[in-house]
């Protein structure tokens, strides 16, 4: 679709430019969030930060699942995630922010699915 918007008729640019803004307004989007996303992936660990626990909580084991996956988040989650990766518990404004990334995450999985 991206495509459309470099054809020389603007009809055509115009109609996939607004698609394509339509699209980012129903998943919750903007083009900051789209151009800018870094791969989860890119999270390394820093072992030397927070000293390791024999069993992960949750949220650790669906980060390590986010990293295996081709999974994007924006710059602000990368930045999020990697700063709670290695705790062992969150406060209840990082579980809010964290099921927000996480049913994004569900999402690309069971639409990754079909």
């Amino acid at each position: 679709m991206m495509m459309m918007t470099t054809s020389s008729f603007d009809h055509e640019s115009l109609s996939a430019l607004r698609k394509a803004n339509e699209l980012l307004k129903v998943n919750k989007l903007n083009w900051q969030d789209v151009l800018f996303r870094k791969p989860i992936v890119a999270i390394r660990q820093n072992s030397n930060t927070h000293a390791k626990r024999e069993n992960s909580a949750p949220h650790q084991i669906i980060i390590k699942e986010m990293e295996a996956a081709d999974f994007n988040v924006s710059p602000w989650e990368f930045e999020f995630l990697g700063s709670i990766k290695f705790r062992y518990t969150l406060t209840e404004k990082q579980e809010t922010c964290f099921n927000k990334i996480k049913d994004r995450y569900e999402k690309f999985c069971k639409d990754n699915q079909k």
